[in-house]
């Protein structure tokens, strides 16, 4: 997903749930930044509703959502 850039922010409570953080990577292409959230929301959150997880398709090899 070299079209975004993603985020690398380990710690950010709010990475299960955005799309910058989940977003399937492009090995070698790939962009990322540190967004940080504050109180509790962040600018840069993109809702990963309706989006394939790179945690699913590791846990799930061969079944892309």
């Amino acid at each position: 997903m070299a079209d975004i850039a993603m985020c690398g922010n380990e710690s950010c409570p709010l990475k299960m749930k955005c799309y910058r953080f989940t977003a399937v990577p492009t090995p070698g292409r790939q962009s990322y930044c540190d967004y940080k959230p504050t109180d509790g929301k962040c600018d840069d959150f993109w809702d990963n509703a309706g989006y394939r997880s790179r945690f699913e398709v590791s846990e799930n090899i061969g079944q892309l959502k």
